[in-house]
């Protein structure tokens, strides 16, 4: 026999932002309910779920609600929602969120947002945490953990020049 290669850990999902809600009110849910679908039936299709809700065409709000149940049988589902500050005001969409929760046992949603979020959802609470930008170092130090590649001056700067300006600096700062 040959030697069989290690399992590769699967890809992760890829991220599908929300487009930013329209000014008015009308219409909301049904857009925020088809890119939630839509986001939901890639990750469906990245890992490749057998079942009728991979690859079928996620159409309704059953749908949703069939594809996260689904998705629960493997343990709590985290529905990350990035942007949701444009969409929280309308009544459809909230009403599609405490419809998601209320009809689901362990889901749990994330939101992204620049605003904070003061309702409740299905009759759950919010719970709002600022996140504070990083300080320059911990955001270098994590860009440098998660990069898997040698980091190059024209990664950073425009030009060489502009990066050799800054290295003459840093040099004079240590001296």
């Amino acid at each position: 026999g040959g030697v069989r290669p290690a399992p590769q850990p699967p890809p992760p999902p890829a991220a599908v932002p929300l487009e930013r809600a329209l000014s008015g009110q009308e219409g909301k849910g049904a857009i925020f309910l088809s890119q939630v679908l839509s986001a939901v039936e890639a990750f469906l299709e990245a890992f490749d779920k057998e079942s009728e809700a991979a690859g079928a065409g996620l159409a309704t709000r059953e749908d949703l609600l069939r594809a996260l149940r689904l998705l629960e049988r493997e343990g709590r589902v985290l529905l990350v929602l990035d942007g949701i500050d444009s969409w929280v005001d309308s009544r459809e969409v909230r009403a599609i969120l405490s419809e998601l929760l209320q009809g689901t046992e362990r889901l749990c949603l994330l939101f992204g947002s620049r605003i904070h979020v003061q309702t409740s959802f299905g009759g759950m609470k919010t719970d709002n945490l600022e996140l504070k930008p990083l300080k320059p170092r911990d955001a270098a130090q994590l860009f440098l953990y998660r990069v898997h590649r040698h980091i190059y001056w024209k990664d950073l700067w425009r030009t060489r020049d502009e990066w050799l300006a800054n290295a003459a600096a840093w040099d004079g700062e240590a001296a």
